[in-house]
């Protein structure tokens, strides 16, 4: 008879809930948890075709060692001791700054992997951690950073008006996309600006502009506001600094004049400033990558927030929320010297007391491929493809082939695993068990936790990621840092300083709301 196990998918960082339908150590139907508060049931396509993921006949079996361009079987003792005895090599040659570390998760999807990634880098000496964040997310945190203090989520369930700007929820955050629906139906008003005409502006007023002009639209809606005095007074007196300086800024871009630059009728823009200004508890929903990569993209997030903070649309129900986060053990290593881009763009690094996790990955390919400030010569990437998903492709395979040392940990074989030495298969999170939710609540302004399950044993030869860097640690003699064992040992540890402690998680399987 089939098992239930109550679990979460680690596709992308909402989380959902799921049922995995268990029988004979094989998965046999996946659902939607019903009873889950996020997708209630729902599933995207992709969570639909996760068996199909699990048991794609691609995957990749066993560890791979290429001689003489050709990928060769081998098994995991001699993976492990090949690739410290090499890393052994090059950190007495170049220095520890020789290794570099990817990863295509910052540490949401996959907690454990990005944890071990930095404590990993963090024993051997490195300080040299990147990852996609830094090349898309990591502009919104900072705007947030630089106008709060924190960075606050947006809480569109309880608005009364929802701006989605550049942000097409049907086709990124299913949920968002039927509750948005949802709310319409019920009297929420709602704003799409996109130059593209998404299904959700049939719902509500349709801004189209110019790509790369969401910031002139967003000083002139703030032209409009302060010109017409429709701002939040006690809040910008009480909450604010600066307010003089913004006024006598924005008076150069006027509805008229942005909509030379944005092509948006300057009618419209006065209609959406006035909307937004009067309607309490407004929440502007911004696209994860499409208003940040751009020129102009830090500006671009910085006048948003702007937008909610002059019109009091901060800590307060439907607005720009500051909400708890559940604090897990911190498992990084200190490591004297800094990463790339920490000199160059002192702010991207650090603003507030904690620095970035990450350096600079903008500067990867050139440190690389002209050996400054140093060589770097050693590259384990682990659930990334940058040679796909990086900017200027042809530069980042130019730099890898001034690398010593290609490490590639996927499930699958990638187009950054072809360029690699050797190739480690990293198991599904369906095949460990983990940390699952979003503790770090910046999806849906709700922080929650559950154990991710595991509901297999890892398919063919497969390891967790965690593991692999926790053997790899102590190969290289580091196993004072890398003690544990099984999935649980790590999971425990990383609850060991919460508030929540681990075993609250096992007695209660469908998850915690903090």
């Amino acid at each position: 008879m089939a098992q239930i196990i109550k679990t979460d998918c680690g596709l992308c960082v909402n989380c959902c809930g799921l049922d995995v339908h268990v029988e004979d150590d094989r998965i046999i139907k996946i659902e939607g948890t019903k009873e889950h508060w996020l997708n209630a049931g729902s599933m995207c396509p992709k969570g639909e075709h996760l068996m199909d993921w699990v048991y794609s006949p691609n995957r990749l079996k066993y560890p791979m060692k290429k001689v003489n361009g050709r990928f060769q079987r081998i098994s995991w003792d001699q993976a492990m001791d090949e690739i410290a005895a090499r890393l052994n090599v090059l950190k007495e040659k170049y220095g520890s700054h020789t290794l570099m570390l990817w990863t295509g998760s910052v540490g949401v999807e996959h907690i454990e992997m990005s944890y071990f990634m930095q404590r990993f880098r963090g024993a051997f000496g490195s300080p040299h951690f990147y990852n996609a964040e830094g090349i898309c997310f990591r502009t919104r945190i900072l705007a947030r950073q630089m106008t709060f203090g924190r960075c606050p989520a947006e809480e569109p369930r309880n608005s009364n008006l929802v701006i989605l700007w550049g942000n097409n929820p049907d086709a990124s955050y299913f949920m968002n996309g039927k509750m948005i629906r949802e709310r319409v139906a019920q009297g929420m008003k709602l704003v799409v600006i996109d130059p593209r005409r998404i299904p959700l502006a049939d719902h509500g007023i349709y801004l189209q502009p110019r790509p790369g002009t969401d910031c002139a639209i967003a000083l002139a809606m703030m032209n409009v506001i302060i010109t017409e005095e429709l701002w939040d007074k006690e809040f910008v007196d009480k909450w604010t600094s600066g307010f003089d300086k913004l006024t006598e800024h924005v008076k150069a871009y006027t509805p008229e004049q942005v909509e030379i630059i944005s092509g948006v009728p300057a009618a419209d823009i006065k209609n959406v400033a006035r909307l937004y200004a009067t309607t309490d508890g407004s929440c502007i929903l911004e696209g994860v990558c499409s208003t940040n990569q751009q020129i102009n993209g830090l500006q671009t997030h910085r006048a948003n927030a702007i937008l909610q903070s002059i019109t009091g649309n901060v800590d307060v129900p439907g607005g720009w929320v500051t909400t708890p986060m559940l604090p897990l053990t911190d498992m990084r290593l200190p490591v004297e010297e800094k990463p790339l881009g920490a000199e160059e763009f002192p702010v991207f690094y650090q603003f507030g007391k904690r620095p970035a996790p990450y350096g600079s990955s903008s500067l990867l390919t050139e440190a690389i491929i002209k050996e400054k400030p140093y060589p770097i010569k050693a590259f384990i990437n682990a659930g990334g493809n940058p040679a796909v998903t990086f900017p200027d492709t042809k530069r980042f395979m130019e730099a890898m082939k001034n690398i010593e040392l290609n490490v590639c940990i996927d499930p699958f074989m990638t187009e950054t695993g072809e360029l690699a030495d050797y190739v480690l298969p990293a198991c599904t999170f369906l095949e460990e068990t983990g940390v699952g939710g979003f503790p770090y609540c910046l999806s849906h302004c709700t922080p929650y936790v559950m154990l991710r399950k595991k509901c297999i044993e890892p398919l063919h030869e497969s390891k967790a990621v965690w593991w692999i860097y926790n053997e790899l640690g102590r190969k290289l003699g580091y196993e004072e840092y890398f003690p544990w064992k099984t999935d649980e040992e790590v999971v425990e540890y990383l609850f060991s300083k919460s508030v929540i402690p681990y075993q609250k998680l096992v007695d209660n399987p469908e998850g915690r709301l903090l």
